[in-house]
C-alpha cells in the first residue's frame, strides 16, 4: 500500500460523509465503477488523475491535502471554506464579505444572538 492510499481513502471518506453522500451517488455523478469509492475508502485506490481530478473537484477536496498533507495547517473545516469561497465571483465574495464579518462577530461576541440549534446543526458537520 502506497502512503497516499491512507491519505486519498481518508479524504476521500471524511468529504463524502460530510456532503451527505454514499459511495454510489459519487459513483453514479462521476460515471465511475462502483468498486472505485469502496477501493479508495479501504486505501486500495491508486487512481488515475481522469478519475481523481473530477473526485477532489466533485467532493472539493483540495489537491494539496493530497499532495502536501504534511503542510495542511488549516482544519479540514477551513480548507472546505477556502475552496468553497475560491469557487465564487468577486460579486459573490463581495455580497459575503459583510455577512461572514457578522457572523463571527455574532459567535464570538458574549452578548451575541443566540443562534437556533437547527441552524447550528444545519451548518455544522
Amino acid at each position: 500500500m502506497y502512503k497516499f492510499s491512507r491519505t486519498l481513502g481518508e479524504l476521500v471518506r471524511k468529504s463524502r460523509i460530510q456532503m451527505g453522500l454514499t459511495q454510489m451517488d459519487i459513483s453514479s455523478a462521476l460515471e465511475l465503477d462502483s468498486r472505485t469509492i469502496l477501493n479508495m475508502e479501504n486505501y486500495r485506490g491508486n487512481p488515475k488523475l481522469c478519475v481523481l481530478y473530477p473526485l477532489l473537484r466533485y467532493l472539493k477536496i483540495d489537491a494539496n491535502a493530497l499532495f502536501y498533507p504534511e503542510s495542511q495547517d488549516a482544519t479540514p473545516t477551513i480548507t472546505q471554506l477556502q475552496i468553497l469561497l475560491s469557487d465564487c465571483t468577486e460579486e459573490e465574495a463581495a455580497l459575503l464579505l459583510p455577512l461572514c464579518q457578522t457572523l463571527i462577530a455574532t459567535l464570538r461576541s458574549q452578548k451575541g444572538i443566540k443562534i437556533p440549534e437547527e441552524i447550528k446543526r444545519a451548518c455544522l458537520p
